[in-house]
């Protein structure tokens, strides 16, 4: 709940949830389909984190701006901290196996296309 009534506040706090929400779930919607082809663990991380992403903006923006509530507010605050630290892991985990299975790949053909000119 945004409790600044200025209108460019209001505007910008519905894109702010807008945004994380859709770039959220093109990133669930990408990786999935992406594990669904190579079953590769790093994406299977990505969607972990993108959910963990989505319920973190989606609960902070409803929870941890509902100032009437202040027995609520230090509980959320502890919540999404520790779902951020989280979030923060699995989807550093995820983009170095990402990007080390991407260089193997690589490697890989590099590898195949020297060894097929010699021949």
């Amino acid at each position: 709940m945004n409790f600044l009534k200025n209108p460019a506040s209001e505007a910008l706090y519905l894109a702010q949830i807008v945004v994380a929400t859709v770039i959220g779930l093109i990133v669930i919607i990408l990786s999935y389909r992406a594990y669904r082809q190579t079953r590769f663990i790093g994406f299977a991380l990505w969607i972990a984190s993108s959910v963990l992403s989505l319920c973190g903006t989606i609960g902070w923006d409803v929870v941890g701006h509902a100032y009437s509530y202040p027995r609520l507010y230090p509980a959320a605050v502890i919540i999404y901290r520790a779902v951020f630290l989280v979030n923060s892991v699995i989807s550093a985990i995820g983009t170095i196996v990402v990007i080390r299975e991407f260089l193997r790949l690589s490697r890989a053909r590099e590898h195949r296309l020297r060894g097929g000119a010699r021949r």
